[in-house]
């Protein structure tokens, strides 16, 4: 992870960097124009065109600021985002989730043989839509490192937008999509911990009826499959609102 990072950090410094100044000079270019307009139209007044020269100058300068040291405001969402996730899995560890093997067992030796057998059957196949359920959970965290990496390389640009009022809300919705980024780790813990307490009411609700405990594994596992792939929705809606 850490080599990614480095090469995101190449990537723009030495890339996206140079180009977003050269955005920034662009708009710096077109204000002038705009204060020459306004000055020109005013009858030439000196002080006006004096003072709305000094406050681009002000505008500039904390653009210029900002696209230089983007990187630290990004690892400050990244920071609070993991503080929050870590947060949120702590509390979970502390209440601790029974362990249904018992149940399971007790479950499979009150059955026949032949039944057994049928058992054995459908729990290999939920055994491997668990495997299936697990890469995609995984590749959906992988994915969200990537999408923070990509904001990270590319986060100059939008930035030398900000001087610009057409087009600033590029920057405001960088800034929404990849804090929404970050706190999607914060609802995969909450998920994490939820669901399988959920799972446990369940399990209780339904005893020990072996074709229930099935039932309750099935619901689970797509609950939690579904859940995983709308945390980004959630975040998206919850910064938005």
């Amino acid at each position: 992870m850490y080599d990614a990072y480095e090469l995101v950090m190449k990537l723009q410094n030495l890339v996206v960097s140079p180009l977003a100044l050269s955005i920034l000079a662009i708009f710096i270019l077109l204000e002038f124009q705009k204060i020459s307009l306004k000055v020109e139209g005013a009858g030439g007044a000196p002080m006006l065109g004096f003072e709305m020269i000094i406050k681009s100058f002000i505008k500039f300068a904390i653009c210029y600021i900002v696209i230089l040291k983007i990187q630290m405001l990004l690892d400050g969402i990244i920071v609070i985002s993991s503080n929050l996730a870590s947060k949120v899995l702590q509390l979970g560890s502390e209440s601790k989730v029974k362990d249904v093997t018992e149940r399971i067992s007790q479950a499979v030796g009150d059955l026949e043989f032949w039944q057994q057998m049928t058992v054995l059957l459908v729990v290999c196949v939920l055994f491997l839509v668990a495997l299936v359920v697990r890469v995609l959970i995984q590749v959906t965290i992988y994915l969200r490192f990537l999408e923070l990496y990509i904001f990270c390389a590319m986060a100059p640009i939008p930035m030398g937008a900000l001087p610009s009022q057409e087009f600033s809300t590029m920057t405001k919705s960088f800034f929404k999509n990849f804090a929404a980024t970050g706190l999607q780790a914060t609802f995969i813990a909450l998920v994490l911990i939820i669901y399988p307490i959920l799972f446990m009411k369940i399990m209780e609700d339904l005893g020990s009826n072996m074709w229930g405990i099935i039932l309750g594994l099935t619901v689970y596992m797509i609950a939690l499959l579904l859940s995983i792939n709308k945390t980004k929705g959630w975040a998206k809606t919850l910064l938005s609102a």
